[in-house]
């Protein structure tokens, strides 16, 4: 990519996250962290003093519905993972589907979150869900914490790269590495 491109890439990301921060951010909760989950390295880069969302619930592993306070209920898709499916009424539940779903009410039932929208991607996938990162009271991002627990794949959409896609890509592979959650117990595919 052309140093300008780049450069241009950074200003639009930077000054998105800026204004989605005014907006959306986390706040000081509590939480317990689940030992068996690795730790992340990213966190949350928003300022302390932001606006937050509660969750309202999971739908499933990699969609959570908050409640925006100027546009109400909102369902938002992780950007950057795909669980095992437990919803589709087409298709059998997939293998570590309900323990990827179990796992993101876990670290969302009741908290307030900031969602992270990413300049690369759409505001809205095509089923009209918010495409997000979501960072967790704790300053870890959802995503990334169901990656190396080994409840979901990373997922790039269109080949289309997002900001995170290499911490991503190496939270998945360590999981699989170690044969953690959904690579020790389903089978390859």
């Amino acid at each position: 990519m052309h140093r300008y491109a780049r450069l241009t890439l950074r200003l639009r990301y930077a000054a998105t996250t800026a204004l989605t921060a005014t907006v959306l951010a986390s706040c000081a909760v509590s939480t317990t962290a689940d030992p068996s989950t690795p730790t992340t390295e990213l966190t949350d880069p928003a300022p302390a003093q932001t606006v937050n969302v509660p969750v309202e619930r999971a739908i499933d592993g990699d969609t959570i519905v908050v409640t925006d306070p100027t546009r109400g209920s909102l369902t938002v898709r992780l950007i950057g993972i795909d669980t095992p499916e437990t919803k589709d009424p087409d298709a059998p539940v997939g293998c570590f589907g309900p323990q990827a779903a179990t796992r993101t009410t876990e670290l969302t039932a009741g908290q307030h979150v900031r969602l992270e929208h990413d300049p690369t991607q759409s505001d809205t996938d095509r089923y009209g869900r918010t495409l997000a990162y979501v960072w967790l009271p704790t300053g870890q991002l959802l995503n990334e914490q169901l990656l190396a627990g080994g409840y979901a794949r990373e997922y790039t959409y269109r080949h289309q790269p997002y900001a995170y896609r290499d911490q991503f890509l190496a939270a998945e592979d360590a999981a699989r590495t170690n044969a953690t959650g959904l690579w020790g117990a389903c089978p390859a595919r």
